[in-house]
């Protein structure tokens, strides 16, 4: 059987890492990303439920941040499904200038 994987940004607090959260506790492997210190305290939160996690502390609105994520996304494999948990500073300009088949 195919290992779930699942990456989630916004995942330091509210609705990413709920959803994070229940991910974790229905068995899948997590590659969990936000722009603040409190993604590390979410990880463990998260590995206390038994999920496999890969923390990546990065703001996605900058090349490196997206960088980073793109990293560690690697390091599980191909993921099933990416969960944004976008706010309105989200990045926009490089969500456009990098989506697929752009």
């Amino acid at each position: 059987m195919a290992v779930a994987r699942l990456v989630v940004t916004g995942a330091s607090t509210g609705i990413g890492f709920a959803l994070a959260r229940i991910a974790a506790a229905r068995g899948y492997d997590l590659v969990i990303a936000a722009n603040e210190s409190r993604i590390k305290v979410a990880a463990q939160e998260l590995r206390g439920l038994g999920a496999p996690v890969v923390a990546v502390e990065a703001a996605l609105a900058r090349l490196e941040g997206v960088d980073a994520l793109y990293e560690a996304i690697a390091t599980l494999g191909m993921t099933q499904s990416i969960a944004p948990a976008l706010t309105a500073s989200s990045p926009a300009p490089l969500l456009r200038e990098n989506s697929v088949g752009a």
